[in-house]
């Protein structure tokens, strides 16, 4: 069936193949095929016939590579332009605002995305996005402020500071950063806290009443019972 089809395909490429292959046939039929058992005359027939049916070979392979390369362009549009138009929709760059309270100004209260509210002390920074991410809600601290965090069971509040981060979802509490000892102190007043290093390994729960201070050089950790009044 492959010879035939060869054939066929031969056959239709020019109107030359299909003249020769309707002599061929008229020899064939009248018996005149005697000029053909030459051997010299055979083996040109036969190289001719070879050489046509390669190039139609090659013709084939041609268009099937063409048509396989169209497909394939089609196929990356469908599945590509998709995944970029919701991926420059999605991931926007993250708008950051920061709170800067100096010596002389009263500690000033802001009022987060989510709801969290955040007084900032006296010679100290704050950093926050302009909206939450869908994961976490992820602030920096630089100085000492009080958090009062809206109840998020999905998204987790982190706390980052120079030395340590403080993770809630949802609880009161003090972090103040200690320039003179390089401590970074955490004062819970209601719920839980766990408080862990800048990779991200949890080091301690705290429970309300807790103070827990951290010691950016060495990394030890210290707890002890305060009265929340004096740091709140």
């Amino acid at each position: 069936e492959d010879d035939e089809q060869v054939l066929l395909d031969w056959i239709q490429v020019s109107e030359t193949n299909r003249e020769l292959f309707l002599t061929c046939k008229k020899i064939y039929a009248l018996g005149k095929v005697r000029h053909y058992s030459d051997p010299l005359v055979f083996n040109q027939a036969l190289q001719t016939f070879n050489q046509r049916t390669k190039s139609i070979q090659k013709v084939r392979k041609r268009e099937i590579l063409v048509r396989f390369s169209r497909y394939a362009a089609i196929l990356f549009f469908l599945l590509v332009i998709p995944f970029l138009i919701w991926f420059v929709i999605h991931e926007k760059p993250v708008q950051l605002t920061t709170v800067t309270v100096d010596r002389v100004e009263p500690v000033k209260m802001i009022l987060l995305p989510d709801g969290s509210k955040v007084w900032i002390n006296n010679e100290s920074s704050f950093t926050y996005p302009l909206s939450f991410e869908e994961k976490n809600r992820k602030v920096t601290l630089d100085g000492e402020a009080f958090f009062e965090v809206k109840t998020d069971s999905l998204r987790p509040f982190v706390v980052t500071t120079n030395a340590m981060q403080v993770k809630v979802f949802g609880t009161t509490f003090n972090v103040k950063i200690n320039t003179s000892d390089s401590t970074v102190s955490t004062t819970l007043v209601s719920g839980r806290v766990a408080i862990g290093d800048l990779e991200g390994n949890n080091l301690a729960m705290l429970s309300p009443g807790q103070l827990a201070s951290f010691h950016k050089h060495d990394k030890k950790i210290g707890f002890r019972q305060v009265n929340t009044d004096l740091y709140t």
